[in-house]
């Protein structure tokens, strides 16, 4: 079993409520939901790293400066997939 510690961490509040909602349509918890996108995230810049492929650095650095940018500039931030 996995070792499990307790976390405290802030989360935005409507992008928490909007967690819990497909949390509740995947039956499943927050908690859950925010392992399996973590766990999905290390596991690629880990395996991409030990490759010596840095696209995936470049994208998450991309991805989070773009992110804080809007959130700073109070901008909502588009999701790109269809």
């Amino acid at each position: 079993m996995a070792n499990t510690v307790n976390f405290t961490g802030s989360v935005d509040g409507d992008l928490l409520k909007r967690a819990k909602v497909i949390a509740a349509k995947t039956d499943t918890s927050v908690t859950a939901l925010f392992n399996a996108v973590l766990r999905h995230l290390v596991e690629n810049f880990e395996a991409a790293e030990s490759t010596g492929n840095q696209n995936f650095r470049v994208l998450l650095d991309f991805s989070l400066v773009a992110r804080l940018h809007h959130t700073r500039h109070g901008q909502p931030v588009k999701c790109l997939a269809n």
